[in-house]
């Protein structure tokens, strides 16, 4: 038997116990939910030190747009398909000089 089918099977046996459990855990968690919008936030797994975050911040101030908005798609002509290396060779001398252009 296996660690998940011990597992359910001690839930399954001791359910009452399970719920009551989970039921007391919620009423005990209640006065905090108030709390929770100011200190959940979207979009908070970047650490604003990254360059990623300094990106986004311009792409927001000098673009402004959510960088959620940008989109970069590439595609092949030539039939090549994405992991194939031709194309990614192609896509590499396609963006070779990006980021020397201004605002990138």
């Amino acid at each position: 038997m296996g660690p998940f089918e011990r597992l359910g099977r001690l839930m399954a046996r001791w359910r009452w116990w399970v719920i009551g459990s989970w039921a007391v855990l919620a009423l005990v968690a209640l006065p905090l939910a108030p709390q929770a919008p100011g200190v959940l936030q979207p979009g908070g797994f970047t650490a604003e030190g990254l360059e990623a975050a300094r990106a986004r911040r311009l792409l927001e101030d000098r673009l402004g747009l959510a960088p959620s908005a940008l989109v970069i798609v590439v595609q092949s002509t030539t039939g090549l398909r994405a992991g194939d290396p031709a194309f990614e060779a192609a896509v590499a001398r396609a963006l070779g000089g990006v980021a020397t252009v201004p605002h990138v």
